[in-house]
């Protein structure tokens, strides 16, 4: 994050540089000025004509509104089964702070956002809540500048590729839940997941689990973490039970 007055040169490299990066053609430059112009900068750099520069902090208001209409739609689309509840807490899984910050810190957002000196040395949660309305804020100025089709092929490119990692979270987790449905269905028990071998360092520590009902082993499942390996030993026994 940079704090420190731009000449007009740097601000239009920056933007430019920036657009190309979203993939985005602006009619009028200006909007991506404002959507990454933070309140703390002007504070700190007071403009001649406050009408001419004004923080991102309207635009973030309406990105907001306009991530939650778009991320929706995207969840309706790629999980059309899915029920309402999961809908909803998968969209505030992707439009959370913490979501919207991973988004902006995959593509180098923060080298183009400006804030005060302050601010822009922030870490942590004071640094996630900057970028996130960072964020809302391009959306808002890439609808502002060229409407509703523009703003929905900037989520759609900023935020596919995070929808395709939750796709893949779900379906593992649920390769448990259809274990679970399919035995009890078969013979009224719950599977039961026994660690039987632990080995590596605490941060990658791997795991060996078996799924079991009573003494059967129905299958057996390796993994970097107890979660990963309960999974991995859910989908063997679900092969085998398919035999």
């Amino acid at each position: 994050m940079t704090s420190r007055l731009l000449t007009p040169t740097e601000l239009r490299l920056d933007e430019a540089m920036l657009a190309e990066l979203l993939g985005i053609r602006f009619k009028n430059l200006g909007h991506l000025t404002v959507a990454l112009t933070h309140r703390s900068y002007l504070h700190e750099n007071p403009s001649d004509k406050p009408d001419v520069v004004v923080s991102n902090e309207r635009f973030e208001f309406l990105g907001d509104a306009i991530l939650q209409f778009v991320v929706a739609d995207m969840l309706i689309k790629h999980f059309p089964d899915a029920p309402e509840g999961q809908l909803t807490a998968l969209r505030a899984l992707m439009v959370s702070t913490t979501g919207l910050a991973m988004v902006a810190e995959g593509i180098g957002l923060a080298r183009f956002v400006r804030a005060s000196r302050g601010e822009g040395t922030l870490d942590g949660r004071g640094r996630l809540r900057i970028l996130a309305g960072t964020v809302e804020a391009i959306v808002a100025a890439v609808y502002t500048d060229g409407g509703m089709r523009g703003a929905r092929a900037v989520i759609r490119r900023l935020l596919e590729p995070r929808l395709a990692e939750i796709a893949l979270e779900l379906q593992s987790a649920n390769v448990k839940g259809r274990l679970q449905e399919l035995v009890q269905a078969t013979n009224g028990h719950t599977p039961k997941y026994v660690v039987v071998t632990r080995d590596g360092p605490v941060h990658a520590e791997r795991f060996g689990v078996e799924v079991r009902i009573g003494d059967d082993i129905l299958g057996y499942g390796e993994g970097t973490g107890k979660r990963a390996a309960e999974q991995a030993a859910a989908r063997d026994a679900l092969a085998s039970l398919d035999r």
